[in-house]
């Protein structure tokens, strides 16, 4: 039992070290070295049975959306999205790949919930509240275009 604990925390160690490695590729815009870093961080806190970090999501999160890989980016931040469901950050994240994917109504309301979900989240710095409103304004206007251009399906137009 005790050797499993060691084996844990050694996981969470290296995984840290691969995080803040992944970071450091992330500043220098090296996002795709950075999403093997956060990768292998992932894989190893996976195979250990340690639970998964909601940052090291995030933070691949932002590499895939730098990468323009708007789909392994919504995963990511889904994810942190359960895992910590108070942190802006990974609404913020979720809303941002969600307006860049293909425009479709079920992703413009899922922006939308994820931006307004940002906007309460108490740990929502002062200094992102105005960028997170612009954001959350441009996916509920994306949404009200979407909804007028969709045309009533015949059986329920009046006759």
């Amino acid at each position: 039992e005790l050797k499993d604990m060691g084996s844990s925390v050694d996981a969470l160690a290296r995984a840290l070290t691969l995080k803040d490695e992944g970071n450091a590729f992330f500043k220098s815009k090296d996002y795709a070295v950075a999403v093997e870093k956060y990768s292998e961080a992932v894989k190893i806190l996976k195979e250990s049975d340690a639970d998964p970090d909601a940052v090291i999501l995030c933070n691949r999160a932002a590499a895939y959306i730098m990468l323009e890989r708007y789909v392994p980016a919504l995963r990511d931040a889904q994810l942190a999205c359960e895992l910590r469901p108070t942190w802006w950050q990974a609404h913020w994240r979720q809303g941002v790949a969600l307006l860049r994917l293909t425009p479709k109504k079920f992703r413009s309301k899922a922006a939308v919930a994820a931006f307004e979900t940002c906007a309460e989240c108490e740990d929502l710095p002062e200094n992102k509240q105005e960028e997170v409103l612009v954001e959350l304004r441009k996916a509920k206007a994306r949404l009200e275009r979407q909804e007028a251009e969709t045309p009533m399906p015949e059986q329920c137009t009046p006759s």
